[in-house]
């Protein structure tokens, strides 16, 4: 789970001040972030992470521990 937040939350931060210093320097307009978008896509990238890993884990966690154990030595 924190994969994913600590992905997603430096990569929201810095397309919002990417779209401010486009339209700020660029296009010399100001600019209007809604914050809900952004929470949102921060969630959906949390949760697509935690879901990969559960099924990439799902393997591992079927079997019992000795004989994932042994399997991977």
């Amino acid at each position: 789970m924190f994969t994913g937040a600590f992905a997603s939350i430096p990569g929201a931060v810095l397309g919002i001040l990417a779209s401010w210093g486009l339209s700020y320097y660029f296009f010399g307009a100001a600019i209007s972030i809604a914050p809900l978008p952004v929470l949102l896509i921060i969630l959906a990238v949390t949760a697509t992470t935690v879901v990969a890993g559960a099924l990439g884990c799902f393997g591992v966690i079927r079997r019992p521990a000795l004989e994932a154990l042994r399997a991977e030595a």
